[in-house]
């Protein structure tokens, strides 16, 4: 598999996917339907009888975060996946990795960047994995941002020795995603 590399932002880290293994959710997140006599958040793919729950923000943009709303859902889906792409392997120089959620980020445009943490008090243990499924390199919005630590905030966030550096710009566009899922390094 291709190398996890580390970015100058910090406990970012970047690598190639096999996208080939990402086109079948294409499918899944465009055949998302609100459910017959549900709440506007509830969405089914009823192909597979799948049920999910979008959320979306209090700032302003159209940013979905669409999750497994039962545990067929996060099994029949989410979990396969995670394995299917290997990322308790290409992760594994930061421990022991389990898949905790799985969601779909949606969203076509962004009228403010906002900065925020997916995971307070967690000790560096807990990640967030982003992957698009479309080509987004020629859009000038909805890539994920991070910042670049000062000096002393980047000591105290190095990445994990073992993991190769890369060359990446100040406000690294590291993906859009309409894929997330949540992963944590066992204790």
């Amino acid at each position: 598999p291709a190398p996890v590399v580390a970015t100058e932002c910090a406990n970012a880290y970047v690598c190639p996917l096999d996208a080939a293994k990402l086109v079948a959710l294409r499918h899944i997140v465009e055949g998302l339907r609100q459910e017959s006599g549900g709440q506007k958040s509830a969405l089914v793919f009823k192909p597979r009888r799948w049920r999910f729950h979008a959320e979306r923000p209090t700032w302003k943009s159209d940013i979905r975060w669409i999750s497994a709303a039962d545990e067929q859902t996060f099994r029949g889906l989410f979990e396969p996946l995670f394995a299917k792409l290997g990322i308790a392997s290409l992760f594994s120089f930061l421990g022991d990795m389990a898949l905790f959620s799985g969601f779909f980020v949606t969203r076509g445009h962004t009228r403010k960047t906002h900065f925020h943490t997916d995971f307070g008090d967690t000790g560096s243990r807990c990640f967030t994995l982003m992957t698009p499924l479309y080509d987004m390199a020629d859009l000038r919005d909805c890539h994920l941002l991070c910042q670049v630590p000062t000096d002393g905030e980047a000591a105290a966030c190095a990445p994990a020795a073992d993991a190769p550096a890369a060359d990446v710009p100040a406000a690294c566009p590291l993906a859009d995603a309409p894929v997330a899922c949540t992963v944590a390094a066992a204790a």
